[in-house]
């Protein structure tokens, strides 16, 4: 999946899901070590200390999406919180995301944050 598929489903708002994880991983330079048919089911390289284990809960658990964003949109500062009852997360100063929790939320604003950031570098 690309990254602006990946972006445009995770801004579609649907449910934390382990195949959103499996791109969101690898997107973030999370890699599966040995060969699986299902690639949740194997261990994963964590592209910043370098430990394997677990591929990452990035669409439900808020610590996993910080991960997540530290991989791409570093250095990051912002936060997240519930409001109206959707999650919603901001990073840089830019347009708060919204989503279904505040996992997903900040998923989203870190591809958006890496999305401005590879266009920038583009563009020099």
């Amino acid at each position: 999946m690309s990254e602006a598929a990946l972006l445009r489903e995770l801004e579609d708002g649907g449910p934390p899901s382990r195949r959103l994880d499996t791109a969101i991983g690898l997107v973030g330079g999370f890699r599966p070590i040995g060969n699986y048919d299902d690639v949740t089911l194997a261990d994963w390289r964590d592209p910043i200390n370098g430990e394997a284990g677990p591929l990452p809960l990035f669409t439900s658990v808020i610590d996993h999406a910080i991960l997540f964003a530290r991989c791409v949109a570093a250095p990051a500062n912002g936060g997240c919180s519930w409001e109206n009852g959707r999650g919603s997360a901001i990073l840089n100063e830019r347009s708060p995301a919204q989503s279904v929790n505040p996992a997903l939320a900040i998923c989203i604003a870190a591809m958006r944050a890496r999305t401005l950031k590879n266009n920038s570098l583009g563009a020099v």
